[in-house]
């Protein structure tokens, strides 16, 4: 994730004390998804029928592909928080803090103008609360994207639900 970030740092109390989490179930998201193909960003509002076609032709590849934004943030932070910290996951009654995500913005935009291809974009808020009282946050305010991210076809874009679901 990248872009302009916002974080509250978990003090030294709170990593000492914080063993056991809990995320979340359902992760809030958009419905819009934000596309926009390169071609189109130069002419500006003029191509807003054609984006609006191409956003409705993913939109119906989401829903018929079942993919779940908010369910693949999810499981991406699972792993990570799995995989790269000492917590132990458990049900919130059990947990010493519980972890919100919601997924602001989503979807593939150029990352400049005169490129040939889009790149995924995801902006996002995750914040840890202790006894109703916010001890960590994170929230990306930018587009969320990154030099050097994988890029994409947008044909691949608005066909290929497996390439989708990996971006």
């Amino acid at each position: 994730l990248a872009g302009c970030t916002s974080i509250t740092p978990l003090s030294n109390k709170d990593k000492q004390q914080i063993k056991k989490i809990s995320v979340t179930r359902n992760v809030k998201y958009p419905k819009q998804i934000a596309f926009l193909p390169p071609e189109q960003s130069y002419i500006g509002l003029l191509a807003l029928p054609i984006a609006e076609k191409d956003e409705r032709q993913l939109q119906a590849l989401f829903k018929k592909n079942n993919i779940n934004p908010g369910m693949i943030f999810r499981d991406a932070m699972l792993q990570a928080l799995r995989t790269r910290t000492h917590y132990k996951i458990v049900a919130a009654n059990k947990a010493d803090a519980n972890i919100e995500m919601q997924i602001k913005a989503y979807g593939f935009l150029p990352p400049c103008g005169f490129v040939t291809y889009v790149q995924p974009t995801l902006v996002v808020q995750v914040v840890m609360y202790r006894k109703d009282e916010v001890v960590w946050s994170y929230t990306n305010k930018g587009a969320g994207r990154i030099s050097g991210m994988p890029h994409y076809k947008v044909v691949d874009v608005l066909n290929n639900p497996d390439m989708v679901k990996k971006a």
